[in-house]
């Protein structure tokens, strides 16, 4: 959705919605113009207001529809079609691929110039929504790992942010999350020509991921053999079990690795 034209201020918005004082505003004002945060931040900082305030009020301001972003929406293939860096940067985290139109949550519609670079690096159009940064941050902690870190101040270590991975252990968490909410029963991970491909196979139908670059396969290969109890490097057929407690529910997740000419497959079979 493309945001409409901002006509009143926040500041003002949020002194016509009595959410703030006249005197309220001129505090926080001052305190910006010290700190160089945002207005809603800074309001937010001083207690004036609360983030879902900020949100709500955004959403009526830019006709921008708000979610609140949480963990079982996080789909590990979407997260990974836009960099790291970008959704570091600029607050945001990808929730919902529908055809060919990128659904990004964000926190600041006063910036939306990310929108062209992800254009541009994913082909797809791109639907902004809004979220409250505490529940993106979560959700960029979760995908990529927490860092005590600031964009905007550190614009030097962008790199070195950029070749930071998700961790095996995490990825495969949310790839078992996700196989959970779609009553998935059964996981192929499929390597070919240095990438590899997940599939979420259901009584109905099988969703393919696009692929995804090959050092995660060999990550994620390393850790679901180790929890199988499996040799990480034979080129010979295996097959073992381990216990996995997925959403607070225990499974007996059975792992059957086949080698291939390009390297091997795994599939994961639930109950």
């Amino acid at each position: 959705m493309e945001p409409k034209k901002v006509e009143i201020p926040l500041g003002q918005l949020l002194i016509n919605e009595k959410k703030i004082s006249n005197e309220q505003l001129l505090n926080a004002l001052e305190e910006q113009r010290k700190t160089g945060d945002r207005l809603g931040h800074t309001l937010i900082n001083l207690g004036y207001i609360t983030e879902d305030d900020l949100i709500r009020i955004l959403e009526r301001q830019f006709g921008i529809p708000a979610v609140k972003v949480n963990i079982q929406m996080l789909n590990p293939l979407i997260v990974k079609l836009i960099p790291e860096t970008i959704c570091r940067k600029y607050r945001l985290i990808p929730i919902l691929l529908n055809e060919n139109r990128l659904t990004v949550a964000a926190t600041n519609p006063y910036d939306l110039s990310f929108v062209d670079q992800i254009k541009f690096t994913t082909d797809y159009s791109i639907e902004v929504v809004l979220s409250p940064e505490k529940s993106i941050l979560d959700a960029i902690h979760v995908c990529f790992g927490k860092r005590e870190y600031d964009w905007e101040d550190n614009q030097d270590k962008e790199e070195e942010y950029h070749n930071y991975k998700i961790s095996a252990a995490k990825m495969l968490d949310m790839l078992f999350n996700q196989a959970y909410n779609m009553s998935a029963r059964e996981i192929h991970l499929e390597y070919f020509e240095n990438r590899f491909t997940i599939l979420f196979l259901t009584t109905s139908s099988v969703i393919k991921s696009r692929p995804v670059q090959d050092q995660y396969y060999k990550h994620i290969a390393a850790n679901i053999k180790s929890l199988a109890k499996l040799p990480l490097h034979s080129k010979e057929f295996s097959e073992g079990i381990f216990r996995k407690n997925i959403s607070n529910r225990e499974f007996m997740i059975r792992v059957l690795v086949f080698p291939t000419q390009a390297g091997e497959n795994i599939l994961l079979k639930f109950p």
